[in-house]
């Protein structure tokens, strides 16, 4: 994959911190992956590994026989979210209830990793 970006950001795109995404990836507990399989879009939450030592790979943890990994380790491009949030900010009405939050999103496609110590590896993430 190109390191071009895929989206740009167009609400308040000074906020925006590329170089913390690693950070970001590190700390998060829950990844949201997103995938089309026969036309139809899917978002599943996933517990992951990510080792900001190696960057370009976040592992997913799931059962294999579960049918968003295997369309994921079958090569469909996917999505992967995750968001910390730091506060929830309340007012006198709901239209300007808001939150403060960091989320960084990468995209790729998936593999299924078969190597026992690669295995090893991604549950210490």
């Amino acid at each position: 994959m190109s390191d071009a970006p895929v989206t740009t950001i167009r609400q308040h795109p000074e906020r925006s911190v590329p170089e913390e995404a690693g950070a970001i990836f590190a700390a998060g507990h829950v990844a949201h992956v997103g995938f089309v399989e026969d036309g139809l879009p899917y978002v599943i939450p996933f517990s992951y590994g990510f080792d900001p030592g190696d960057p370009a790979r976040i592992h997913l943890h799931g059962a294999t026989d579960s049918r968003a990994l295997r369309a994921i380790a079958a090569g469909l491009p996917v999505c992967v979210e995750v968001t910390l949030l730091d506060g929830l900010v309340y007012s006198r009405t709901a239209l300007y209830h808001s939150m403060n939050y960091r989320c960084a999103v990468a995209f790729g496609r998936g593999r299924e990793v078969t190597d026992a110590a690669e295995k090893g590896r991604s549950s210490s993430g």
